[in-house]
């Protein structure tokens, strides 16, 4: 009886002592995604032609996509989530990306600024690459180039 209640012991100890382990292995894995949090809004940076003394944009407008903030978030939920479906894996993580906002609107040069997790890059620009065009950035009513950067968010 001595020995079955001892092997029970023995098997209770690690079976806390690998929950332990597994505890510390999650928390490590979540702050590293904390450590890189974002909030609303999408956009995080815009540069437009500015002012030298002030470098705000003068009597200006940023540029932005079709439909405003709002239709930008709806755009990239939804091909973020088609993405995920098609990868079929589950990779999460946040990807900044630069681009340029054209004259007319045209989308180019785009870079991955910052990435939480490498293997969303490719996918991350490919979302980006797809956008329709955007409303170019205006300054003294006429239309300028201009660089901007988003979060796309593979949760």
């Amino acid at each position: 009886m001595k020995k079955i209640f001892s092997l029970v012991r023995v098997k209770v100890f690690v079976l806390i002592l690998f929950m332990c382990f597994d505890l510390s292995a999650r928390a490590q894995n979540e702050n590293a995604q904390n450590d890189w949090k974002f909030s609303h809004p999408i956009l995080v940076e815009s540069q437009a032609p500015t002012s030298p003394q002030t470098g705000m944009l003068n009597n200006g407008e940023m540029p932005e996509f079709q439909g405003g903030s709002i239709e930008l978030k709806k755009y990239l939920a939804k091909e973020v989530h088609e993405t995920l479906l098609r990868r079929g894996d589950n990779v999460f993580g946040k990807v900044i990306v630069s681009f340029e906002v054209g004259k007319k609107g045209n989308l180019s040069n785009y870079k991955i600024v910052k990435s939480t997790n490498p293997s969303l890059n490719e996918d991350a620009l490919n979302i980006v690459k797809s956008m329709p065009k955007w409303k170019p950035a205006k300054k003294n009513g006429k239309n300028v180039k201009s660089k901007i950067s988003i979060i796309v968010n593979f949760e």
